[in-house]
């Protein structure tokens, strides 16, 4: 069987084919952009919670570790320590630590740093809980200031964080004693605030004393409140006796301040943040009325003056109304009774007048010289047994010489009497010279005859007891026996049991029957006295 031949049709022109991109997305790609995306969000994250790089310098890195020591606010972790670095000088080790992102706004030249250890001080024990949980860095955020990334570590804890509410107060002194940073204040004997810090003043003559009281205490603070150092024992011997005074057994380890609020007639307003007040030594000094007008007297006396000191009170009448300013030595040129002491007196006439009437010298002279006229004398006394102190009393003085004040001098001399005990010794001096004019010469030879002659007296007595023993005792004796004997005789004649004595009661018994008789007869016959006629009987 033949096949025949297909006859095949060749096209010249082919077709053209057509290509399509297909458009996708491999599965391979998802992981790596996940990752890169996490990545991202992780990185941004952190350096958006990440907060700012700080540097803090200590003198020591005592309990400090990199990337285990916290830094702390209220106990609250705020920031951690990345790094230490010893500074090339070796003085000092800077530290520096990571913050959170909020702390930005309290990173000032305010702000302060302190390692926060366990401390023994005399007035407390803090920071025992960093012996389990170790030492960390605490930090005192103040918003007010300067924006700072570097700072200087504190050696030692605050004494006041600017979270603790109350007012800041300066003290001006004259020394600083035993004060300290930490020292408490007092207000009654109640600690109200402490101590913050200290230093001169810029011409070197005081100290400032820069202090906290705290809320709501510090509304006890007026204008005039008045301070003084309150700190150990306040010993004071002077013309009042002696005196001891303490607040508390802190104050008396670490010192104190105390203070308080005169009773007067003055505004009392409250004092502002950051006022100035002045320190005293004591409380007698603090509570002492300031007087403007001062007046200066001078007194001289003849006698001694062991015991009178600068500061000694003046006196009128138990009212302080100045002090003694100075003692000195004047000598003459004539006679030892030239020899005086002259006493410098600072006297505050307004405790006494009206301010009005002082400042007025011309009325001021003539006050002075009536007082003197009136007797007004100034006098040394003793204000204390026990310490010796003298003090200076003006009084008015009877019987006492006119004097007048010199004002021609610069200090007006106010005229003066002798102490009491000189007055004493005086008296005393005189006795001492008339006892001298006793003959006792004279009276020891009278004395000594006259023992002679009671001697030879005492001899006589003895002779004439002998005789009276040898010769006149056995007739004494004798006689004492006749008179015993003639007792018992008349015992045995008078006695209870003798014959004459019962008859004699029995002539008692009888002149009782006859009288009784008698006043029966008696009150008959008052009855009936026609008996005394008719007799006895009915029958008339």
């Amino acid at each position: 069987m033949n096949e025949q031949p297909t006859e095949v049709t060749t096209n010249t022109n082919p077709p053209e084919s057509l290509i399509r991109e297909k458009k996708s997305f491999s599965i391979v790609w998802v992981v790596p952009i996940v990752a890169l995306l996490i990545g991202g969000w992780l990185v941004y994250k952190a350096l958006s919670e990440k907060g700012p790089t700080i540097t803090i310098s200590f003198k020591s890195a005592d309990g400090l570790e990199a990337g285990k020591t916290k830094i702390k606010y209220k106990d609250v972790e705020v920031g951690e320590v990345v790094s230490i670095v010893l500074e090339d000088d070796l003085s000092t080790v800077t530290v520096t630590a990571e913050l959170g992102k909020n702390s930005k706004a309290y990173l000032t030249d305010k702000t302060r740093f302190w390692v926060v250890r366990a401390r023994v001080s005399a007035g407390e024990i803090s920071g025992l809980g960093t012996l389990f949980g170790g030492a960390y860095i605490a930090i005192d955020p103040v918003k007010e200031g300067k924006p700072l990334n570097s700072f200087i570590g504190l050696e030692s804890p605050p004494i006041v964080t600017t979270d603790l509410p109350g007012r800041h107060y300066v003290l001006k002194a004259e020394r600083l004693g035993s004060l300290g940073a930490g020292s408490p204040i007092y207000f009654r004997q109640i600690q109200v605030g402490q101590v913050e810090s200290y230093e001169l003043d810029k011409e070197g003559r005081h100290v400032d004393i820069r202090i906290f009281i705290d809320a709501p205490h510090a509304a006890y603070i007026h204008k005039n409140t008045r301070f003084w150092n309150a700190g150990g024992i306040d010993l004071s011997m002077d013309a009042n006796g002696l005196k001891i005074d303490s607040q508390s057994l802190v104050s008396i380890l670490s010192g104190g301040i105390a203070f308080d609020n005169p009773v007067d007639l003055k505004q009392n307003d409250p004092a502002e943040d950051n006022e100035m007040f002045i320190l005293f030594d004591s409380r007698d000094d603090a509570m002492a009325q300031a007087y403007s007008v001062k007046r200066y007297w001078q007194l001289e006396f003849s006698g001694s003056v062991r015991g009178l000191t600068k500061g000694a009170p003046v006196e009128f009448r138990g009212l302080q109304v100045g002090k003694v300013e100075d003692v000195s030595l004047k000598i003459g040129q004539v006679n030892n009774e030239d020899i005086l002491i002259s006493v410098l007196v600072e006297t505050e006439p307004e405790r006494l007048v009206e301010k009005g009437v002082i400042q007025n010298d011309q009325e001021y002279m003539k006050l002075i010289d009536s007082l003197v006229a009136r007797g007004l004398r100034a006098q040394l006394r003793t204000g204390s047994i026990i310490t010796g102190q003298l003090y200076v009393d003006l009084d008015f003085r009877e019987n006492v010489a006119p004097k007048t004040v010199d004002w021609d001098l610069k200090y007006p001399i106010v005229p003066t009497i002798p102490a009491s005990l000189e007055e004493l010794m005086a008296v005393f001096n005189k006795m001492l010279e008339k006892i001298e004019t006793i003959p006792f010469e004279q009276i020891g030879q009278d004395i000594r005859s006259m023992v002679k002659n009671l001697d030879s007296t005492v001899k006589a007595s003895e002779e004439l007891l002998k005789t009276v023993n040898s010769q006149i005792a056995p007739e004494i004796s004798a006689t004492l026996k006749q008179a015993t004997h003639t007792m018992a005789e008349l015992e045995k004649t008078f006695g209870n049991e003798s014959p004459l004595n019962h008859n004699a009661i029995q002539a008692l018994g009888e002149l009782s029957e006859a009288a009784r008789s008698l006043r029966m007869l008696s009150d008959y016959l008052e009855r009936h006295p026609e008996a005394l006629i008719y007799g006895k009987g009915d029958n008339k």
